[in-house]
């Protein structure tokens, strides 16, 4: 009887035993995937909870990205919790921004705080900000902007192109030699990479460089009409004729649709330089100014 009883006992305890380890190649088998992460994000999303949603998103990209791989749905997911608007007031004082920066930079960046107060930590906003912020010359307020940000910027590469363009701005080229692509032929942002670089080496004076990459910009998107000024611009400093670039410029920017400045929303000093183009022009005896 007694030996029974052992027995018994013991079976017991191997069968609980075996429901442990069980429980635990159970876990094991049901690891979360980084699919189950962006669906907890978007559900977190549709709660209003960005905080949280690309908290979870970053982490499982850090994860993702020690194991040799930054899954794109990871990422796409990331930049759309990040820009989504929850507000439909606050994307209406964001697009009014939208609408002043041509012409009223200093009204644009009023709205455009505005509607960030309404909806914290948006990135569509913050972007933007940033952007009016450099097109208005105050490049450490972009930075301080965009700093906020630097994890994300890790992994979204519009956030990459928007600190080397402050860095640029603000003479940090170092800074920005780091945050650009080895190969910029591979962006989808190839435009905006090849019109800041353009920036960098009229700055370093690699005019000839400059004229290069102008022409290059022409040839990848003819209508983006900051091609044009950098050809204008290095065209000068080679001593060679300016006048056609510049008229170029001035063509392309007094009849840029709204879809284009849209397309072109990356480029902090779209069309901004027109005054100066203008008085070359003047100067020159121009019968088209």
């Amino acid at each position: 009887m007694f030996k029974r009883v052992n027995a018994q006992k013991k079976a017991t305890v191997l069968i609980a035993v075996a429901f442990f380890f069980s429980a635990i190649v159970n876990a094991e088998t049901k690891t979360e995937t980084y699919k189950d992460v962006m669906e907890k994000a978007y559900n977190l999303s549709l709660q209003r909870d960005r905080t949280q949603a690309v908290s979870i998103l970053l982490g499982a990209l850090k994860r993702e990205s020690k194991k040799g791989r930054t899954p794109k749905e990871l990422q796409t997911a990331l930049s759309q919790v990040s820009h989504i608007f929850y507000s439909e007031k606050a994307q209406q004082i964001y697009e009014l921004g939208l609408s002043f920066q041509p012409t009223e930079g200093a009204t644009a960046l009023s709205k455009l705080q505005e509607a960030l107060r309404l909806e914290p930590e948006n990135l569509s906003i913050e972007l933007s900000i940033s952007r009016v912020q450099m097109m208005l010359g105050d490049c450490g307020a972009a930075q301080k902007t965009l700093a906020k940000y630097k994890e994300q910027a890790l992994f979204l590469e519009e956030f990459q192109l928007a600190q080397a363009q402050a860095a640029v701005c603000s003479g940090q080229f170092e800074t920005y030699l780091g945050l650009k692509p080895k190969d910029v032929k591979k962006s989808p942002l190839q435009v905006f990479w090849l019109s800041l670089d353009t920036e960098y080496q009229y700055k370093v004076g690699a005019f000839a460089k400059v004229k290069d990459l102008s022409l290059q910009m022409q040839n990848l998107e003819a209508s983006f009409t900051e091609a044009a000024y950098w050809e204008w611009k290095a065209s000068q400093e080679l001593m060679s004729k300016a006048d056609k670039p510049a008229q170029k410029y001035l063509t392309q920017c007094k009849s840029l649709s709204i879809r284009l400045q849209r397309q072109y929303q990356a480029e902090p000093n779209l069309c901004r330089r027109t005054a100066e183009v203008e008085t070359f022009l003047k100067k020159n005896n121009n019968p088209e100014i």
